[in-house]
Parts: C-alpha cells; sequence; structure tokens
C-alpha cells in the first residue's frame, strides 16, 4: 500500500492497463503518465497526487465521496444475505448518478432492495 501511495506499481500490467485505457477512449499516449524502472513504474507526480487511498470497512463506513466506479470482485459471496444487502445498500449510497457498479462472476444485485435501480451492461456484471 504504501508503494501505491507514493505511486509505484509494477510493470507486468501496464500492457493490459494501456490497452484498456485506448479501449476507453484515452487519446495521450499511456506511456507518457509513468516512468518505467526494472519490475516497477512510478506515475508522474501530478498523478499520483490525484490519486486518494484510504482505510474503508467494507461493512461498516459511509462513503467519504462520491464514486463512479465501484469494483468489488468476488467478496459479497462469503457474506450472508443480511450483510450483502446492507453492503449493497452502501455502495448504492456512494455511486454518483450514472454511476457503475462492477460484481464478480458469482454475485447478484437479484433479491436485492436496489437491484431495481441498476441494469446490466451488456453480458458483463456490471
Amino acid at each position: 500500500l504504501e508503494t501505491a501511495r507514493q505511486g509505484i506499481f509494477p510493470l507486468a500490467p501496464m500492457k493490459q492497463y494501456s490497452e484498456n485505457y485506448i479501449l476507453s477512449g484515452g487519446i495521450a499516449e499511456f506511456s507518457g503518465y509513468y516512468t518505467a524502472h526494472y519490475s516497477h513504474v512510478k506515475f508522474s507526480g501530478g498523478l499520483a497526487e490525484r490519486m486518494v487511498y484510504s482505510t474503508h470497512n467494507l461493512v461498516s463506513d459511509r462513503s467519504f465521496n462520491e464514486f463512479d466506479l465501484i469494483l468489488c470482485r468476488n467478496v459479497l459471496i462469503y457474506f450472508d444475505k443480511a450483510l450483502q444487502e446492507r453492503v449493497l445498500t452502501l455502495f448504492d449510497e456512494s455511486l454518483g448518478t450514472l454511476g457503475y457498479l462492477a460484481l464478480g462472476a458469482k454475485e447478484t444485485l437479484r433479491f436485492s432492495s436496489i437491484q431495481q435501480k441498476y441494469k446490466a451492461v451488456g453480458n458483463e456484471k456490471i
């Protein structure tokens, strides 16, 4: 976590990140945002300064911000229905209008109180 706060990340996934950046409409060269050092990259200071890291209890903490995207992959499957409902409600309260909630392959909004507020994006769990 401390290296991430400094803007330092593993080099291995950068090719996939670059492809995702282009697919999502990125215009500038993705490699212009970081410098490679051996097996890691360091993101430019301006970009790293905009990254926010904090400890957040998924079950009990209310959101400290409004989010456009929440990724929750394969954690809800370990919760009972009541806890799943609580977490999904917190997610719903944390997402901005037209925000995206991405779930794991075995997770669903079916049977939750927030189901009617969301629609699937293609065949994805988004």
